[in-house]
């Protein structure tokens, strides 16, 4: 272990070094933890480190070990080991909710969202005969309380997708903190999404149910917080719904558009028929007798009929 020359300034408060160390530090307790079986000759120049103070230590010395534990933790990350490491030390009640805070905002979500979803369900107005209602169909307290419930239970999906999600990247130790704000965006999505799913497109399915209404009656009443689960679970679900209609929208504008532009060719060859045939019944009508006024005034009562054909 190599100390830096002293012609060489010196970084008195050793920022830079700490941080390298700290990050050696939680990768080789993230290693042992796991299980990881580690090379003593690899992991020399650290131990050496250790023994002199952070401004005396030449870092590039300790990239042999730096890089050896990225290998052996591969796929977690340095960064997010830290942070695991300085949340373990909290005394926040909180943190038996989960290793972030991001973490445990989404859990308390989640037990809201649980709470809410119960707690509406239990109000006389929230039952079977009001979940077959539309948002046009019902008003006041009632239409209150049952979307409360249909957004509490879209918010049960979504909590659950984000949470799922957060857990596999927490589990391999790759969580970035950078992508905070999409999972926020993801919940707040899955919120609106369940909400249309269970109030918008679930008519379109809703016809048949009612016609099989002795057979599936609990489907029935359990198909609007259903759907909002779903909704609230799979936000891309709805976003393919929409891509699809818009397409299929798209598809009817363009045949209607294809079936005016031939209307108008047939149209067009239509009056070009009944003209070549006005002008050869004009041909027979003519002969070498017939005088000019006459000729005139079959023109004139070819053209009257071409006109009105044309309007």
């Amino acid at each position: 272990m190599s100390a830096k020359p002293n012609n060489q300034p010196v970084n008195n408060s050793g920022s830079f070094e700490k941080g390298f160390i700290k990050e050696c530090y939680a990768m080789t307790r993230y290693a042992i933890r796991s299980g990881k079986v580690l090379d003593e000759q690899k992991m020399a120049p650290l131990a050496e480190a250790l023994k002199l103070p952070p401004t005396e230590w030449d870092w590039t010395d300790l990239l042999p070990s730096y890089n050896y534990l990225i290998q052996i933790i591969k796929p977690a990350r340095p960064n997010t080991l830290i942070i695991f490491d300085d949340l373990q030390k909290s005394k926040s009640p909180l943190r038996l909710l989960g290793p972030l805070p991001i973490v445990q905002n989404f859990m308390l979500l989640a037990i809201l969202s649980i709470i809410g979803m119960i707690g509406f369900s239990l109000f006389n107005e929230v039952n079977g005969e009001k979940m077959q209602l539309s948002m046009l169909e019902d008003s006041g307290l009632d239409q209150l309380l049952r979307i409360l419930f249909l957004v509490s239970s879209a918010g049960v999906g979504a909590s659950f997708s984000v949470l799922f999600k957060m857990n596999k990247y927490i589990s391999n130790g790759t969580f970035n903190i950078r992508y905070n704000t999409s999972y926020t965006t993801q919940y707040v999505l899955g919120i609106v999404s369940g909400l249309l799913l269970s109030e918008v497109f679930v008519s379109l399915i809703e016809k048949d149910i009612t016609e099989q209404q002795s057979a599936l009656s609990g489907i029935q009443v359990l198909l609007k917080p259903i759907m909002a689960i779903l909704g609230g679970y799979s936000a891309s679900l709805v976003h393919q719904v929409l891509n699809k209609l818009v397409s299929t929208l798209e598809m009817l504008f363009q045949i209607s558009k294809e079936n005016k532009k031939d209307k108008q060719i047939n149209d067009f060859e239509e009056q070009q028929k009944a003209l070549f045939e006005e002008i050869y019944t004009l041909k027979n009508n003519l002969d070498e007798n017939t005088s000019a006024k006459e000729i005139k005034e079959e023109i004139e009562s070819l053209l009257k009929i071409l006109t009105n054909k044309l309007k």
